[in-house]
């Protein structure tokens, strides 16, 4: 059923969007849509799609005995995952939790660049490359001014 209920999902999407995560729970049939874009997505763009979705077919045949949706985007505290989010958080500062030689670390700086295969931070007086494979969460270091 995942595999289909993600084709489902994708079919809808507008090209400029990323499906994040989906999931299936609860008693009521709860359907779950995480997506996210190179651009911010409004709450415009999360009801077109919720619309769409809702008045689907597939989905009616799906769950024939009705379901409850939800489409929404990445919380502010959620990792970063993909490396277009990555992009739209150049100049953010973020706090990386990432393994070298099998030994767990973390790091906090400003993200200053970043390439298909890696990162770079700003810290303090260095500058510090971090490969994505070596991330095991990235999060946008919250800041209230």
């Amino acid at each position: 059923m995942n595999e289909k209920l993600k084709k489902i999902i994708e079919s809808y999407l507008d090209p400029s969007h990323v499906l994040i995560t989906f999931g299936v729970g609860g008693r009521g049939n709860y359907v779950r849509i995480v997506i996210d874009s190179v651009e911010s997505v409004t709450l415009g763009e999360t009801t077109t799609l919720t619309k769409k979705l809702r008045d689907s077919e597939e989905l009616l045949q799906l769950f024939p005995d009705g379901f409850r949706l939800e489409v929404t985007t990445p919380g502010i505290g959620k990792s970063l995952e993909h490396r277009f989010q990555f992009l739209k958080n150049i100049d953010r500062n973020l706090n990386i939790q990432y393994t070298e030689n099998e030994e767990l670390n973390h790091v906090s700086g400003k993200l200053i660049e970043v390439t298909d295969d890696f990162l770079k931070l700003k810290l303090k007086k260095e500058i510090f490359k971090l490969n994505f494979d070596q991330i095991l969460t990235a999060k946008v270091k919250i800041a209230f001014k």
